[in-house]
């Protein structure tokens, strides 16, 4: 905030923002949802990675409901896809540890939408009512709705607001850069030309 006089006088403001207080991680009595997606499948791979560090670190005491809830409705839901189902008093570090290595675990399920994907009516209508299931501040849902809305999640179906209070928006890790490298490669040493002329007898013809 600034303030401008007409003396010359400048006045400048720094506000801080407020912080709120960290939200506690209930204990989990029922199945969590967490759906991630990337534009590529290493971007996808980084992003369950980091989601699993930031819950390790930062994010430890922070409600797997809060964080389901933020990646379903605060983020943007890309080609490449994977669902996570924590279960009661599963460890979500390593089924996302699992999902960035591509291994085989029955609560991980990954997709790639199709470029020509068109939503059915029916089956959108679906993904609506189950995600409406979520309950009034609370995002844990029962382990045969948490797997429909995998199953439909990475067909390209996207879970939408139902209304109903969700827990506030956390600060989960943001969307990996790619590390592709654009920068032109140095040039090869030049390929050497044989010396046609080796081997040969000069002749001097200026002497007969």
């Amino acid at each position: 905030v600034s303030s401008f006089g007409f003396s010359g006088t400048n006045a400048h403001v720094v506000l801080e923002r407020i912080v709120p207080a960290v939200e506690v991680a209930p204990v989990v009595s029922a199945s969590v949802v967490l759906l991630l997606s990337a534009k590529s499948e290493a971007s996808l791979h980084q992003r369950c990675a980091d989601l699993a560090t930031w819950l390790e670190t930062d994010g430890r005491d922070v409600a797997l409901g809060a964080v389901a809830a933020t990646l379903a409705h605060h983020r943007f839901h890309f080609r490449h896809r994977c669902a996570v189902v924590v279960p009661p008093g599963g460890d979500a570090v390593a089924l996302l540890r699992a999902a960035a290595a591509d291994d085989e675990a029955s609560e991980v399920r990954r997709g790639e939408v199709p470029s020509t994907f068109a939503p059915n009516r029916v089956l959108n209508d679906t993904m609506i009512s189950l995600w409406s299931e979520i309950t009034t501040a609370s995002t844990y849902v029962s382990a045969d709705t948490a797997c429909a809305i995998t199953e439909l999640y990475c067909q390209g179906y996207n879970p939408a607001p139902t209304g109903n209070d969700v827990p506030r928006l956390v600060g989960v890790p943001a969307y990996p850069f790619a590390t592709d490298s654009y920068w032109p490669q140095a040039p090869s040493a030049p390929e050497q030309i044989p010396d046609e002329t080796s081997g040969l007898r000069w002749i001097d013809i200026t002497r007969a």
